[in-house]
């Protein structure tokens, strides 16, 4: 088994000189950071349970911190929900019967990193000179994190109809690799 090891881990090095792994986007969030917080969005709103709306008109507002700059899948999510559950989202709030509050505690996506290995290093004397990484085992895990609560109150009258409560979801995606072989897992995708 030692001689295995020792063979791979020599082939490893000049052969990781020849690879590079280099991901871009020129979204705010990536692909996956979208596809992880829209899944645990889903997630969140799948424990509510919801009241039956009786046709009424509803209008969906979001209120998140500050900096959040990605509200419309959760207010369009929510609307979908509205709708499977009796009500007409409407797109002005003088026209509602209902008003739903979606309250983002938290969206969003915390990333981990791991690497066994050798990383690369950068020569000291020629700047442009480095030795290359040599990755036994390497990750990067996104997790998707969604903490909704919904408040649905009368338009018309006032007083609150339903309170969801604080709503949980949440979605991973991890990419990683071993040796020359990489491999994603991800509890995101839809299922068949």
């Amino acid at each position: 088994m030692r001689p295995l090891l020792l063979l791979l881990t020599a082939a490893a090095v000049p052969l990781s000189a020849c690879m590079t792994s280099n991901v871009w986007t020129n979204s705010k969030s990536t692909a996956i950071q979208q596809l992880v917080t829209s899944r645990a969005t889903d997630r969140a709103f799948e424990k509510i349970q919801w009241p039956d709306l009786g046709g009424g008109k509803v209008f969906v507002r979001v209120g998140a911190t500050p900096d959040y700059h990605e509200t419309g899948y959760l207010a369009e999510a929510a609307a979908v929900e509205v709708a499977r559950h009796g009500g007409r989202p409407v797109a002005d709030q003088a026209d509602a019967d209902y008003v739903l509050t979606v309250l983002a505690g938290s969206y969003g996506t915390v990333q981990n990193d791991t690497f066994v290995g050798i990383p690369s290093v950068q020569s000291a004397l020629v700047p442009v000179v480095a030795t290359p990484e040599v990755a036994l085992y390497k990750s990067t895990r996104q997790n998707g994190i969604v903490n909704a609560h919904l408040v649905l109150w009368d338009a018309r009258k006032g007083g609150v109809i339903f309170d969801s409560g604080p709503q949980a979801g949440e979605s991973q995606w991890t990419q990683y690799g071993v040796l020359f072989f990489g491999f994603h897992h991800t509890d995101a995708e839809p299922q068949p």
